[in-house]
């Protein structure tokens, strides 16, 4: 049974662990979790890809401090901090200095759910971004704006 989106980790990992639910969308840290739970779970990318996600940090341009976030932004990039997201965030590193150090901290999983440094993965995943009017490409500005996807999200989620 599919079952509902998740927010929270274990809104997904409690009915995968329970057998209430039996496919949904995941981040690596839920496969890697359900898997040392001994769960038969598995991870897979379909032939059309998927989609993903960077996470990001902005600086506002009017930052009385900019250099304190150049400098937040290099610590945060370093391999250890990389890891430690890994970790506790689930997010595979986007410093690929970190995956030894990953490898190490969580062995196999690095490379088989987190794909730590694979860049021939990477190729299947389509980043996400701020849905617009203007398309960017061909079909000009018949594509749904942020405003009208955000609407329409939260009909499919039953959350008006």
């Amino acid at each position: 049974m599919i079952k509902k989106y998740w927010a929270a980790t274990t809104d997904e990992t409690d009915p995968f662990s329970s057998g209430d639910v039996v496919i949904g969308t995941a981040w690596p840290y839920q496969v890697s979790f359900l898997k040392t739970e001994k769960k038969p779970v598995a991870a897979l990318v379909p032939s059309e890809g998927a989609t993903g996600w960077a996470d990001t940090w902005m600086m506002s341009s009017h930052a009385a401090h900019p250099n304190c976030m150049y400098q937040w932004m290099k610590w945060t990039e370093t391999p250890a901090v990389q890891d430690q997201v890994a970790e506790f965030y689930g997010a595979t590193p986007s410093n690929a200095k970190a995956c030894d150090i990953l490898r190490k901290n969580i062995g196999d999983s690095a490379d088989k759910d987190y794909h730590c440094g694979d860049d021939a993965f990477l190729k299947h995943i389509a980043l996400w971004k701020t849905p617009l009017q203007e398309c960017g490409d061909s079909r000009g500005t018949t594509c749904t704006d942020y405003t009208v996807w955000q609407r329409r999200w939260q009909e499919v989620r039953g959350t008006k």
